[in-house]
C-alpha cells in the first residue's frame, strides 16, 4: 500500500507545480488464526485482525473526518472523531528502492516500514524494499517494539517482526505485486529462524495498488518589471518521461508563456514533455500597470490545475542621477540618486549597462545609492550605469582612473 503524495513549493526563482503519477495502495491486511476453525471471518479468530494500509480506507473521501456508511467507509470504520493521516509509499517498478511509511492495526497499533526503525532486524538489511514485482525486506510492530525495549520488558518475548520474504518452518512464502496491481502472497510475524511465529501469517492479497496519476493547483511566480521572466516547473514523483503538459493563460494581455528561458517567441500557450521527471516552461510580464493575479491553466494526461502568476505594478517614479562619477580602478566608490513619484517610489536596483571602454566589475544598489566597483586592472576609460525606481531610470557616465593619470584636458 503505497501511497505518494504531491505537494506544490515555490522556490526563490521558480514554481513548481508536482504531478503524482504513481500509485497508492488502498484496501487491507490479514492476519487471524481461526479459534474455532469454522472457515470464516465471524469474530473467533485470534491475532492481527484487519491491518489497514491507508487511511483513505476508512476516510473515503479523504475530508479528515470520519463519517462511517455516509461516506462509503466499510463496517467497522469509525463513524466520527477526525482522521489521523498515515500510509505505505511503495517506489515505482522501473526506479526500486525502500518503502516507507505506517500501517494500522486497530489492535497493535502502527506498522513501521520505515528503515529508520527496522534497526538491528533478524537479518540484514534491515529495511523494506521493492525488486521488480516483489515486496522484501522487513515491517515492524512499533507498539511490540516498544515494550521489547523496555529496561524490563513487557512483550512476552515477542519483538514485533514482520518478514516480508522467506521460509517459515519449511514454508517459502513472500509478497507479490500482480499484472493488474493486486497485491498477494503472505509475510510472516516472527523471524525466520531466531525465534518462534508471534502472530502468524500476514495476508496481503486484499490491498491493490490503484494508480493515481494527478496535477493539483499551486502558486506561480511573482513577476514585475525589472524580473518580468521566470521559471514555472512541473515534476513527476516517477520519472514518466515523454507524458506532454500544456500550459494555458487563457488569451491574457497581462502575461505570456514561453518554453525559452529568455521567454523569446513568448504566447498564449505553450508545452513541454516530462523528462528526468520535470519540464519547464518560462512565464514573461507584459503589463504591470496594477497589482494582479493570472491564472495559468497546466492541463495534461494526470487531469488538469491552475497556477496563479502574480504581477507587482509598476510605480510612476521620476529618477535623477549625476551626469558623471568617477572611480579609481581597483577601488568602490557610490553615487547619490534622487528617486520622487506616487507613494512607493525608491530606488529599485542599479544595473551596469552592456559595453563601454573600460571594467566596472558590479554595480549595486546601496541604500538610495549606486555603488561601483572597477576593476584593479582598469585603464582609464568609461563605462555606463543605470539607476532604476518603478518606470523611471536614469543613466551615469562612469569615469575610470588609474593611480597616476592626471587629466591633460578636464573642459572637454
Amino acid at each position: 500500500m503505497l501511497s505518494l503524495i504531491l505537494v506544490f513549493s515555490i522556490a526563490a526563482v521558480a514554481s513548481i507545480v508536482k504531478v503524482q503519477a504513481a500509485g497508492i495502495i488502498t484496501g487491507w491486511l490479514w492476519g487471524g488464526t481461526e479459534e474455532s476453525s469454522d472457515g470464516s471471518i465471524n469474530g473467533n479468530e485470534t491475532g492481527v485482525y484487519w491491518v489497514s494500509m491507508n487511511s483513505k480506507n476508512c476516510d473515503v473521501n479523504e475530508n479528515g473526518t470520519y463519517e462511517g456508511s455516509s461516506e462509503g467507509a466499510p463496517a467497522g470504520c469509525p463513524t466520527s472523531g477526525a482522521v489521523k493521516l498515515y500510509r505505505v509509499n511503495i517506489p515505482s517498478p522501473t526506479s526500486g528502492g525502500e518503502l516507507s511509511g505506517y500501517a494500522w492495526s486497530p489492535g497493535l497499533g502502527y506498522i513501521s516500514f520505515n528503515s529508520s526503525e527496522l534497526g538491528g532486524c533478524p537479518s540484514n538489511p534491515c529495511k523494506a524494499w521493492r525488486t521488480g514485482n516483489r515486496i522484501k525486506g522487513w515491517a515492524r510492530f512499533l507498539e511490540i517494539k516498544k515494550e521489547f525495549e523496555k529496561a524490563t520488558p513487557n512483550s512476552g518475548g515477542w519483538q514485533g517482526w514482520i518478514s516480508l520474504e522467506g521460509n517459515a518452518n519449511g514454508t517459502p512464502y513472500g509478497i507479490t505485486i500482480n499484472n493488474d496491481n493486486t497485491l498477494s502472497g503472505y509475510g510472516w510475524s516472527g523471524t525466520n529462524s531466531a525465534i518462534a511465529g508471534e502472530l502468524g501469517w500476514i495476508d496481503f492479497g486484499q490491498a491493490k495498488i490503484e494508480n493515481v496519476c494527478a496535477i493539483h493547483s499551486a502558486s506561480g511566480p511573482t513577476l514585475d518589471h525589472i524580473q518580468n521572466c521566470r521559471p514555472l516547473v512541473v515534476t513527476t514523483e516517477d520519472s514518466t518521461d515523454g507524458q506532454v503538459v500544456n500550459f494555458s493563460d487563457n488569451g491574457s494581455a497581462k502575461i505570456d508563456i514561453s518554453s525559452n528561458s529568455t521567454c523569446s517567441g513568448a504566447a498564449d500557450s505553450t508545452s513541454c514533455a516530462i523528462s528526468g521527471g520535470e519540464c519547464t516552461v518560462y512565464v514573461k510580464g507584459i503589463d504591470f500597470s496594477s497589482n494582479d493575479t493570472v491564472p495559468v491553466n497546466v492541463t495534461g494526461d494526470c487531469g488538469a490545475a491552475t497556477a496563479n502568476v502574480n504581477l507587482i505594478k509598476t510605480l510612476d517614479c521620476e529618477v535623477s542621477c549625476p551626469d558623471s562619477f568617477e572611480v579609481r580602478s581597483g577601488s568602490t566608490a557610490s553615487y547619490d540618486v534622487s528617486v520622487t513619484g506616487e507613494a512607493g517610489c525608491a530606488l529599485e536596483t542599479c544595473i551596469k549597462k552592456v559595453g563601454g571602454s573600460t571594467n566596472i566589475t558590479d554595480v549595486s544598489k546601496d541604500g538610495t545609492q549606486c555603488k561601483v566597483t572597477a576593476d584593479s586592472s582598469s585603464n582609464y576609460g568609461s563605462a555606463t550605469s543605470d539607476a532604476v525606481a518603478g518606470d523611471d531610470s536614469c543613466s551615469t557616465k562612469v569615469y575610470v582612473k588609474a593611480p597616476g593619470w592626471v587629466e591633460t584636458n578636464p573642459t572637454q
